[in-house]
């Protein structure tokens, strides 16, 4: 989803310049890693879902595009994670297979949950009038310059955390499409891995150092962010899949269709 930023544009893109926030030698801030348990699965991250777990299921069902998803993924109640058999599939012709391979196969931990509640760093939170939340500890310029608070990150052995109201988060695109949830969760999964497994912020960057008080830009200085990240995947998966172009792009400029 698209998110105004007070950052200045060139050329209609946006940019951060790293070390304007961080200094010279910015940190990171560390990234939890959480063991699976020996007597369910290998000692690497995985993907949990919670609150609704069979309408996840059903969405990321959507992501891997199989007629025979549902003996596919499967969910361990144990630790609340999903594993998926990739047998036979070709991840360079399904980019939803190939995101859902590289979240569910990551060394980090990701948490997909359908509903209004989810849990955070300061406890359990409800979404109330937002309808999507992607949360992780990963940097964020320029809205946290150094910590983001807990409110707004992943609970303990979590390291990023997607929930969606899928009651409200209905929305259009600027072709007045409607986004389907499938769509929504794609894009956020996307751009949570962009933001923990590839450390990039959300929004577009220019790598530099101040060098004598000027900002001295590397020969290949233009990054795309988390966000475009998504945005580029999502285009891939419905040239893939022609049946998804009567559809909303999630990344699109979307408008929230009322409650009522």
């Amino acid at each position: 989803m698209y998110i105004s930023t007070t950052l200045c544009s060139r050329a209609g893109i946006l940019f951060v310049v790293l070390e304007l926030f961080y200094g010279a030698n910015f940190v990171l801030m560390p990234i939890e890693r959480r063991d699976t348990p020996s007597d369910s699965g290998p000692s690497r991250g995985f993907l949990e879902i919670e609150g609704d777990v069979e309408e996840a299921q059903k969405q990321l069902c959507e992501l891997l595009g199989t007629g025979d998803c549902v003996s596919r993924i499967q969910y361990n109640p144990k630790i609340s994670a999903i594993r998926v058999d990739f047998t036979g599939i070709d991840p360079n012709s399904n980019e939803g297979a190939l995101l859902l391979a590289q979240v569910v196969n990551s060394a980090y931990v990701y948490n997909l949950t359908i509903g209004n509640q989810y849990r955070s760093a300061a406890g359990l939170r409800s979404l109330g009038g937002d309808t999507i939340v992607n949360n992780s500890n990963t940097f964020d310029p320029p809205r946290f310059r150094i910590e983001k608070p807990a409110s707004v990150r992943p609970p303990k052995g979590v390291d990023a955390l997607i929930a969606i109201d899928p009651f409200n988060a209905r929305y259009r695109d600027s072709q007045g499409r409607r986004v389907s949830l499938a769509a929504l969760v794609f894009h956020e999964l996307a751009e949570a891995y962009s933001k923990v497994d590839l450390q990039k912020p959300y929004i577009d960057f220019e790598l530099g150092r101040l060098m004598d008080g000027m900002i001295g830009t590397t020969p290949i200085a233009f990054q795309r962010g988390a966000h475009n990240d998504a945005v580029q995947r999502e285009i891939v998966l419905r040239s893939q899949r022609p049946d998804l172009q009567a559809t909303g792009r999630a990344g699109d400029m979307l408008t929230r269709e009322s409650s009522r």
